[in-house]
């Protein structure tokens, strides 16, 4: 949820052309203030989408389908960050995009990756930071005091979606024409 965000920013940082498309109607989570109300402007939105233009397209329908096979036909770099699958129901599956662009570059951020028994599953900065043992690691550090504050900290609450982000970046940067 937070670590296909954060990629896309980081190739924003230095200047590369990144298209935001978000599901119309639905628009980008958590975009709301202190009280609930809808905003233009909050932390989290703020902060992984800054540099980068939005579009929001109906990808259910054929002419938002039509919009998403320009892009692509014309991108030097797709990054989906859905569940495994979730593009390809749509015809947008690498196979599928590559036929338009085969110099298209496709990375797809996924909570198990795209095989194995847990790859249909969503995968959440704090199931995978409990699957992976890690807030045990972290609660070791309680002899210093957190755990009279209450027990294990974590890393807290995007450390795994920042890993992935920055691996996915490191994964695809070299390919890059910048």
């Amino acid at each position: 949820m937070f670590a296909g965000p954060w990629a896309g920013q980081i190739f924003a940082n230095p200047g590369a052309e990144v298209i935001k498309v978000e599901h119309k109607g639905v628009g980008a989570p958590f975009l709301a203030d202190c009280n609930g109300r809808q905003t233009s402007e909050a932390a989290y939105f703020l902060s992984c989408n800054r540099g980068k233009k939005s579009v929001t397209i109906v990808i259910k329908k054929p002419a938002g389908q039509d919009l998403i096979k320009k892009l692509a036909a014309k991108s030097d770099f797709l990054l989906e960050n859905y569940k495994v699958g979730g593009l390809a129901k749509y015809g947008f599956a690498y196979e599928d995009l590559r036929t338009l662009n085969p110099a298209l570059i496709y990375c797809s951020i996924t909570g198990f990756g795209q095989t194995g028994p847990y790859r249909d599953h969503a995968g959440y900065d704090f199931m995978i930071d409990g699957r992976s043992y890690e807030h045990h690691w972290t609660s070791r550090w309680s002899a210093w005091g957190w755990a009279r504050q209450g027990g294990s900290r974590g890393y807290g609450f995007v450390h795994g979606n920042v890993c992935i982000s920055c691996d996915a970046c490191r994964a695809r940067a070299p390919t890059m024409h910048w």
